[in-house]
């Protein structure tokens, strides 16, 4: 007879089972059910991030200025931030892009700024991060508490860093790379949170752009060319433009040309005649036409009906984003101050109008 022939397990083994039963358990129902966690990650993001802009740019700004261009701009600027962390941490300790859509669920931390001023009895004036080069970094070494109108942010930007560090920790097992991958993933964060670009003349920003459109139409635009290439490089990470490589060389070609073309013809009729709203414009006519040309090409390739699928969503998002302003039908879309601001900005970019 063998010291465990009662039919019990050793208390060493008993304790291992009970240990790993709640991570196991966890593992294999994300396992389980990866499919509709990763397919309604997105919706709670959006929802989450949402929710965020309007308590922000509504409820507990000094003076209401919440608009769907308003919630264009502080969306893609969410999104854009994220795809860039779930890229590099991605690159760094190689985690497939597949199990990274988790991370939309730790969106509810972009709350921590709204409980904060809650507490403190203050109102919203977060702004882009401005100044010279040693200015911004101080700031961001300081987790923005430095720079006073961001205040708000700081705890939420410490558990951003620590959380991190602690999952490529466990990912990778190797304190340095877990170290790496979380200052790699927040000096990414802060180039997001610099005041790149603003309408022409502008103090602030690091850039200038002579257009037509008003600043949260302006930002939108940017941040929508941003994220469409952001989306382009997670769907290539992920794998989904290894089959059929050259039907999508194709596809993005005849993408690149349409978007020539389209630009041409915008210039030619004086649509737009300030360069960045030429270029700009034809955006959605790329996306397009890589759909198209993609859909007839997959009729004898093995195209991937989620790239394609991720594709067709982006196009929407573009639409949405380019669709009022190609057709000059924002005025309804833009906050009121901006609205009574339109025609003497749009005398400034074009005095001869």
């Amino acid at each position: 007879m063998t010291p465990h022939s009662n039919g019990t397990a050793p208390a060493s083994g008993r304790k291992t089972a009970e240990g790993l039963s709640i991570i196991g358990r966890f593992n294999a129902w994300r396992l389980k059910n990866l499919i509709a966690i990763n397919a309604f990650a997105p919706i709670f993001f959006v929802l989450v991030v949402g929710a965020r802009i309007y308590i922000e740019t509504e409820l507990l700004a000094p003076s209401p200025y919440f608009s769907y261009y308003t919630l264009c701009h502080h969306m893609l600027w969410f999104a854009g931030t994220f795809l860039s962390l779930m890229l590099v941490i991605h690159f760094i300790i190689k985690t497939p892009i597949k199990d990274l859509f988790i991370l939309c669920y730790g969106s509810v931390l972009v709350f921590i700024p709204v409980l904060y001023l809650l507490l403190t009895g203050q109102k919203v004036a977060l702004t882009y991060l401005r100044g010279g080069f040693w200015e911004i970094l101080k700031h961001a070494l300081s987790f923005v508490w430095t720079w006073e109108a961001d205040r708000a942010l700081s705890i939420e930007l410490v558990f951003i860093f620590v959380g991190i560090t602690g999952l490529a920790w466990l990912v990778a097992r190797r304190p340095g790379k877990a170290l790496l991958t979380s200052v790699a993933s927040y000096s990414v964060l802060m180039l997001w949170a610099v005041h790149w670009v603003g309408k022409t003349p502008h103090k602030y920003a690091v850039f200038s752009i002579n257009t037509w459109m008003v600043s949260n139409c302006l930002i939108a635009v940017v941040l929508l060319h941003v994220f469409s290439f952001l989306v382009v490089i997670t769907i290539w990470r992920a794998g989904l433009f290894q089959n059929a490589k050259k039907a999508w060389t194709a596809a993005f070609m005849a993408g690149a040309a349409a978007w020539i073309a389209f630009s041409l013809i915008m210039k030619i009729t004086q649509w737009f005649v300030l360069p960045f709203d030429i270029a700009a414009s034809g955006l959605i006519v790329f996306t397009d036409v890589v759909i198209l040309t993609a859909l007839y090409k997959g009729l004898k390739n093995n195209i991937s009906r989620l790239a394609l699928a991720v594709l067709i969503g982006l196009f929407f998002v573009q639409a949405a984003v380019m669709g009022p302003l190609l057709i000059r039908a924002e005025e309804g879309l833009i906050t009121h101050g901006e609205l009574q601001n339109k025609a003497k900005r749009l005398e400034a970019v074009l005095p001869d109008a």
